[in-house]
């Protein structure tokens, strides 16, 4: 099992663990629901998330991974005129990186979809960048506005 993610924010949106291998397993730890990953009852700190495999032929196997979970807060310097942000790769098929040559400030980034529709997707941060898995995403065109942006600040994003 790989997990796609070291530290994660406590005010992250809930979402479904992948990259177990094979796949078709369970997913098990503190937070985790149905293989879905819920922040909110846990404490800050290191938490481990464990992944058990058993095959049709009653052979099991299992592994596990360590993240940290963390506030998010004390950033207190935001992206300025004259820093940038990148989105990359751009068409993506998984991950999609929003890196800043400063630090990100945001906590959250809304994703529409060209309806105006919110798509809510978990986002997984580290001061100078941000990810979010896009395998998630129908194939098309989204935009990304961080969240708290003083000005109206968009990017936009293709799927494969």
């Amino acid at each position: 099992m790989v997990l796609n993610f070291d530290t994660i924010c406590v005010d992250v949106i809930p979402f479904r663990l992948s990259g177990g291998y094979p796949s078709g397993g369970v997913f098990s730890g503190d937070g985790i629901v149905n293989n879905y990953f819920f922040t909110e009852d846990l404490e800050i700190g290191f938490h481990t998330v464990h992944y058990s495999y058993t095959n049709e032929y009653g052979c099991t196997n299992s592994t596990s991974a360590d993240y940290y979970l963390d506030e998010c807060s004390g950033l207190a310097e935001a992206l300025t005129d004259s820093q940038s942000l990148i989105i990359t790769p751009n068409p993506v098929d998984e991950l999609l990186k929003i890196s800043s040559n400063g630090i990100i400030a945001y906590k959250r980034l809304i994703i529409y979809d060209l309806s105006d529709k919110v798509i809510n997707m978990p986002i997984l941060r580290d001061v100078k960048k941000l990810e979010i898995n896009a395998s998630l995403l129908a194939e098309g065109s989204y935009l990304v506005k961080p969240e708290g942006a003083s000005e109206m600040r968009f990017l936009k994003f293709l799927t494969n």
